[in-house]
């Protein structure tokens, strides 16, 4: 075993252990993101309108919630959001399994933490009504 060592430098073995290990954390840290990844709604979009930030949040909450996947989050500024333009009642949001909406948000927070507080039972209702 020692002597097919010495056909590779001690360089050449660290450098592939270094890069294979590399790849390892970019692996990881990549589908971690995707798990975790939140999309940002406003009652009117800002910037490029992705929904990839506060700065570039969507108006469109149907093609958000539809954007994500189970262990995603969307987050709701406060606002009215409906899903139709126009007056017809039978319409709603379709919900996806796995994936959590946020509303009540100020939309600059960073952290779930520093939404407003709501207290229904003094009758501060939420501000995102869907």
């Amino acid at each position: 075993m020692h002597t097919s060592l010495r056909f590779f430098s001690k360089g050449f073995v660290r450098e592939v252990y270094r890069s294979g290990l590399f790849l390892i954390v970019l692996l990881y840290t990549s589908l971690l993101a995707q798990a975790q990844a939140i999309r940002y709604v406003k009652p009117v979009a800002s910037g490029s309108g992705s929904g990839n930030s506060w700065a570039s949040a969507s108006g469109d909450l149907q093609a958000m919630i539809d954007a994500s996947s189970a262990g995603q989050q969307v987050w709701v500024a406060a606002g009215v959001y409906k899903p139709t333009s126009t007056t017809t009642r039978n319409t709603s949001f379709a919900m996806k399994n796995g994936m959590a909406i946020y509303g009540g948000i100020a939309g600059s927070e960073m952290v779930l933490t520093q939404r407003p507080a709501i207290n229904p039972v003094s009758g501060q209702p939420s501000s995102s009504t869907l």
